[in-house]
């Protein structure tokens, strides 16, 4: 490596660059101009360096010239020929369709657009030769290319030098402009790119050298160059997530807190006072959020868990710690029925004890509230549990210690952020009941540690899972009607709550008139989110006194209900839902020693792939294994939405996919931690990534 000094003053050359091209907005590029930068910015474009790293998310392969006798129907290739008659005529509806007859010396294809290309026509030349590229297909009995990408024969010879880079669009953007932008900026920008990194440290880690990666992620000659690059810049990504995370971290760890007491005859007393006996796996958890808060640094921990694992009495026990040691606990969660469900439950394993609750929601009565709120500031409530009402600035506690937020990324991150607030660097425990494999969880709670219930609480027999078609309805009624005789109630779930006329799907308040048909008024409900709180309140509580036998619902049911008479979901559609949400509403039935049942209602009409993860979804009903299955299938945005802190996403990085490479970054950035001033320029190598941490990463480094 070179010495430190030459490092840092080659480090500071490179960023100020960057910052550079950072601040030279994209109209400057040739071809651009500012009403293209406009569209550009839709893709959050705004400067050179933008530009540079705007990254393909696939390549075309053009190379593998055909004959036009050779073309496979369905498949993108390419083809040089030469053109001959130019037509248009209108369909019926009045749509203006041209069409060109190409051919080469062994056949013929016709080349067809639906739009108006005359100042394409007007290029053409019938005696030059073209280079073609689109999708073939077949029309009557000829051959043909919709809307093919046509060239002049010598530049598309240039094209198939590499492989060509496929982006994301906007309106009035196409991929050729791109292409030819990318190329512009490469011309008289790239050249001034350095690597910040040392070459002994790109070569130690092999990595390919950064102005060669930004040139060969666009435009690689092959696919190991393609690799190579992609590599390079998913590093990249990753080490500047690894590094804010543990930085932060870091910075935790500076903040010291008075520790706890654990009193062992009190956690005996909380113990013999649940009606059931804790798993290993909550025992397990319980000891390493003890040893949190009986250390002098503030508890920041991921408590995640399958669906009726256990996880609130966990956090029912350490709300008990804080409260013999004199503090206040906040537990906040997203609506309504599930902190209704956390009260009732919380209540039973605390009250007991002495603990004092509150109840905090929207729903709550003026002058209740005033109430609550004046008790939680003379201390004279230990707990207070409610949805974001909790986070209102007339809110105020008198000695709040522990924050627990479940499902938290149903809150932003300011809402979080404003109930921390109301503490002084309170004790932090986010809850989930999405399972998330380790590996996930490490990028999506990176500066976070995680404790997992991995274990079911005896006595609960798995739910047999099984896949049926609209030819079995009736049988499926029959079914239902003998589980309401054993004094059993069913959950049926719809995607929508009335019927869209653009889908055709049925609906929670369609199928509720069917369900009332056939099983009568007094035995079904319909529950939805648009229902106004008393109103859901009112039927939670019948269906959880069983006066209700079947509950007609959306996905407002997924967190929150706990009937344990509850042995029969089905869900209608179950395609249109990710396999980690048909796990958490597969998590409603099931709570008890009752045998239960998950029916998926599918119709003919999908497809294979989609009934292959249904199928492999019915066969397990382990919640991380679905995760995986499902973060394969649809990305680890979809399956957690916003669960990222401040949104870190990846341009091109996959932790899945990619593991190994993340762990090594992991390490690296924690030894950046350790020895800042040597690692000066790999931190700020990070801003070219999340430039919006910039202030964040530069802390150290002024």
């Amino acid at each position: 490596m070179a010495s430190g000094n030459a490092s840092i003053q080659n480090s500071k050359r490179c960023m100020k660059i960057f910052d550079e091209l950072k601040e030279k907005n994209v109209q400057y590029v040739k071809g651009v101009g500012p009403k293209n930068s406009k569209k550009l910015q839709r893709l959050d474009i705004d400067s050179v360096l933008d530009l540079l790293f705007y990254i393909p998310y696939e390549y075309e392969d053009r190379r593998n010239i055909k004959k036009t006798t050779e073309a496979e129907i369905g498949q993108s290739q390419s083809f040089i020929v030469q053109i001959g008659n130019i037509s248009s005529y209108r369909t019926r509806s009045g749509k203006k369709i041209y069409s060109v007859f190409a051919y080469d010396n062994y056949g013929s294809i016709t080349l067809t657009w639906f739009n108006n290309p005359k100042y394409l026509f007007k290029k053409l030349d019938d005696d030059k030769y073209y280079f073609v590229f689109g999708e073939v297909k077949v029309y009557g009995r000829e051959l043909q290319i919709v809307h093919p990408e046509i060239v002049e024969y010598e530049k598309g010879l240039k094209q198939i030098k590499s492989l060509l880079p496929i982006y994301h669009l906007t309106e009035g953007l196409t991929q050729n402009y791109m292409r030819k932008i990318v190329r512009k900026a490469f011309d008289k920008y790239l050249k001034y790119v350095e690597d910040p990194f040392p070459e002994s440290f790109t070569e130690k880690h092999q990595l390919m050298d950064l102005k060669k990666a930004i040139k060969n992620i666009h435009f690689p000659k092959n696919n190991e160059l393609k690799q190579k690059s992609r590599k390079r810049i998913i590093f990249g990504e990753f080490l500047a997530f690894n590094y804010i995370m543990e930085k932060r971290k870091a910075l935790r760890k500076k903040v010291k807190k008075e520790p706890y007491t654990v009193d062992k005859e009190k956690k005996q007393k909380f113990v013999n006072n649940l009606p059931f006996e804790l798993t290993k796996a909550q025992k397990k958890v319980i000891r390493e959020m003890e040893k949190d808060l009986t250390g002098k640094n503030v508890m920041y921990r991921l408590l995640q868990g399958d669906v009726g694992s256990g996880k609130t009495v966990v956090a029912a026990y350490l709300i008990y710690i804080a409260f013999y040691n004199n503090k206040q606990s906040a537990f906040m969660a997203p609506t309504t029925i599930l902190v209704n469900q956390h009260y009732e439950n919380i209540k039973k394993y605390l009250q007991p004890l002495g603990v004092k609750i509150g109840l905090l929601t929207g729903s709550v009565s003026e002058k209740k509230k005033k109430e609550i709120v004046s008790a939680v500031k003379n201390g004279t409530i230990d707990l207070l549990i409610g949805t974001h009402a909790l986070i209102y600035d007339r809110v105020e506690f008198n000695e709040l210690d522990l924050v627990l937020i479940d499902e938290q990324h149903k809150f932003g991150v300011k809402q979080r952020k404003d109930l921390k607030n109301k503490g002084e660097n309170p004790h932090y425990l986010i809850m989930t009941a999405t399972p998330i494999p380790r590996s996930t969880a490490l990028v999506y709670y990176g500066d976070t540690e995680i404790s997992i219930i991995d274990e079911m609480p005896e006595g609960r027999k798995e739910i047999k899972t099984g896949i049926r078609y609209e030819k079995d309805r009736i049988k499926m009624y029959e079914f239902l009607k003998k589980e309401i005789n054993k004094n059993n109630q069913i959950y049926v779930v719809y995607p929508l709550i009335e019927e869209n006329d653009e889908l055709d799907l049925k609906s929670a308040e369609s199928m509720y008139k069917e369900f009332v048909e056939y099983f009568g008024e007094e035995e079904v409900a319909l529950l939805h989110g648009r229902m106004k709180d008393d109103k859901k309140r009112k039927i939670m509580t019948k269906f959880s006194n069983n006066e209700i036998s079947i509950l007609v619902s959306t996905t407002v049911i997924e967190v929150g209900v706990d009937s344990p008479n509850a042995t029969v979901l089905v869900v209608e559609h179950p395609e249109r839902f990710g396999l980690a949400q048909l796990h958490q509403l597969r998590g409603r039935v099931g709570r008890s020693d009752k045998q239960s049942y998950c029916i998926l209602f599918i119709s003919s009409k999908i497809n294979e792939e989609t009934f292959e993860r249904l199928k492999k979804f019915s066969q397990t009903s382990d919640g991380f294994k679905i995760a995986k299955m499902d973060l394969k299938a649809r990305g680890s945005g979809k399956l957690l939405g916003k669960m990222q802190h401040g949104a870190l996403d990846f341009k091109i990085g996959n932790v899945i996919e990619n593991r190994k490479l993340f762990l090594k970054t992991k390490k690296i950035a924690q030894k950046m931690i350790k020895n800042s001033k040597k690692y000066w320029n790999y931190a700020k190598y990070c801003s070219i990534y999340f430039p919006r941490y910039n202030r964040e990463i530069d802390a150290d480094h002024r």
